[in-house]
């Protein structure tokens, strides 16, 4: 038996079969595609996780600076002056870049753990050592000229009750700090632990 195609139904045929043709050959294109940029995320993820543990000790090392000087007299020292790093680039922006869903997709359960840094990294962002140790000094100093005046500094630090009070509350703070920085660095090393 022998089926005759006329050439209208050769040509529909062609269309027809060119049609699917392109149809899985753009599926396969844009699966690759999809299995590239995931891995490329991926990867971004990782980078900057990996980049975000050698900021940890300096950060521990940051808030630490600042618990010293906030709790240390000086021998009167009226300068008020702490050098301590910015850490511009600790933020949440990176890891917002991914949205949520995806990033189950790219890493499955550790997914959770990226939900976790993210909030951690958000807490911190806001009250990095710089950050507190600047809005630390405005009080001190505004604390200082109003209530003090020609008082010496250093017999006011040791006796007003309120600057204890401030030293004691931003030193409680700055525990509180070193402890998520401590909660973070061991989720970010959970989930690059392979």
């Amino acid at each position: 038996m022998h089926i005759q195609i006329t050439e209208t139904e050769y040509d529909f045929l062609k269309i027809i079969s060119s049609v699917f043709i392109g149809m899985f050959g753009k599926s396969i294109f844009d699966y690759f595609k999809i299995l590239r940029e995931n891995k490329k995320n991926r990867n971004f993820v990782i980078d900057y996780l990996k980049s975000a543990e050698n900021v940890f000790p300096i950060l521990t090392l940051e808030y630490n600076k600042l618990k010293e000087y906030i709790n240390t007299d000086n021998n009167g020292n009226e300068t008020g002056i702490i050098k301590i790093k910015l850490f511009e680039d600790f933020n949440t922006d990176i890891l917002k870049s991914i949205t949520f869903p995806n990033y189950y997709k790219l890493f499955n359960k550790k997914a959770l753990l990226i939900y976790d840094i993210y909030h951690i990294t958000n807490i911190l962002k806001d009250a990095l050592p710089y950050q507190m140790g600047k809005k630390y000094i405005e009080i001190e100093q505004n604390h200082y000229s109003k209530f003090h005046g020609n008082e010496n500094k250093h017999k006011s630090f040791n006796n007003c009750e309120n600057c204890k009070f401030q030293r004691k509350l931003l030193t409680e703070n700055i525990d509180i700090k070193l402890n998520e920085v401590n909660i973070l660095k061991e989720k970010v090393a959970l989930f690059l632990k392979d």
